[in-house]
């Protein structure tokens, strides 16, 4: 099982709120990807160092467009993230994509065996994509914009 790193120092990721939950499925960075050679192959590279100019641009900007009140963010935004929210109660994200999946073989009238192909492939990249978040989630640690903003 993988343990957060001690410590609650700046940039270290703790629980959040709503229910302060631990780390979840820690386990999916070590899950043997079924298209890549390895969950890290595609890691990103790590977060901007706390003091740089990067860091505290991309700080001031999910501060402005997340802000319930006083957002900066355009009425398109916020219905795209609204569309893309999938949170508790909804098909969650993986589900999402397999909707549009099934409306694009529905409108498009493919056969049963494309539709198996689609879904496959579909599936088999949501997982390593899914595998790819994990590696770099728990490689670097790094606390979560609600965090950020509350000890800033």
């Amino acid at each position: 099982m993988v343990q957060p790193p001690g410590g609650s120092g700046p940039g270290v990721w703790i629980p959040t709120p709503p229910a302060f939950l631990p780390y979840l499925l820690p386990q999916w960075g070590f899950v043997a990807p079924f298209g890549m050679s390895s969950p890290s192959q595609f890691r990103p590279p790590g977060p901007p160092a706390l003091e740089s100019q990067q860091y505290a641009a991309d700080y001031e900007e999910v501060k402005e467009l997340g802000a319930l009140v006083g957002s900066t963010r355009t009425e398109d935004q916020t219905e795209i993230a609204l569309f893309w929210a999938d949170g508790a109660g909804t098909e969650t994200p993986p589900g999402h994509w397999n909707s549009i999946a099934q409306t694009i073989g529905a409108t498009r009238g493919v056969t049963l065996e494309e539709n198996v192909r689609l879904f496959a492939l579909l599936n088999i990249a949501m997982a390593d994509a899914a595998i790819c978040s994990w590696d770099a989630k728990y490689t670097y640690h790094f606390w979560r914009p609600v965090t950020a903003i509350a000890f800033a």
